[in-house]
């Protein structure tokens, strides 16, 4: 496992990304329920929570599905300026 820093994110874009996910009714998604291919998100502060999704029938609300593609596209988009 390797981590890498991301360059700083747009206060506007982390504001938004905040916000939504503070939204996310975090007691009634799955939270473990993987599949053969999964995703998760996890916080590592001090809220904790994690989602981990995949298997047929635990998929999270689109919201939540939307915050995953946006952060993906983040790191994306930092790994090509490198």
């Amino acid at each position: 496992n390797s981590t890498i820093e991301h360059d700083k994110v747009r206060r506007k874009r982390a504001v938004d990304l905040f916000q939504r996910l503070e939204a996310v009714d975090w007691e009634a998604l799955p939270k473990n329920a993987p599949g053969n291919r999964y995703y998760f998100l996890r916080s590592k502060g001090a809220d904790k929570w994690e989602c981990v999704w995949g298997s047929s029938g635990a998929e999270p609300p689109l919201p939540l599905q939307a915050i995953y593609y946006d952060l993906q596209a983040l790191v994306k988009s930092s790994e090509e300026k490198m």
